[in-house]
């Protein structure tokens, strides 16, 4: 599916932004499964790295080999992943906006 010239532009501009947010999210997490006291060090080990695993592919599926004819999809997975604001889903085309909405079977213009 291609996406309009425009929308390419600007989610091109935005993707740094919707890493960033993905990564603060990732680290967060880490810091909280270091710092929990319940669990051994061992057990913080373990669980930072199913964590760090899992994480890992949701950033190779969102931000690796982009490209327009992947832009709608890595789009749809920002959106499900809470990466783009309101503000900036506001932007998009109609279109573009409509095609998203249809593949999380959702209504938001």
């Amino acid at each position: 599916m291609s996406i309009a010239e425009k929308d390419w532009k600007y989610a091109s501009k935005l993707r740094s932004k919707f890493l960033e947010r993905l990564c603060k999210r990732i680290n967060d997490q880490s810091l909280k499964i270091l710092n929990d006291s319940t669990l051994t060090q061992y057990e913080r080990y373990l669980a930072l790295y199913k964590h760090i695993d899992e994480s890992d592919k949701l950033v190779a599926f969102g931000f690796d080999g982009w490209s327009r004819s992947k832009a709608i999809q890595c789009l749809v997975f920002y959106y499900q992943q809470g990466l783009i604001t309101d503000l900036e889903y506001s932007d998009f085309t109609p279109e573009t906006k409509e095609v998203i909405a249809s593949w999380l079977g959702i209504e938001k213009q």
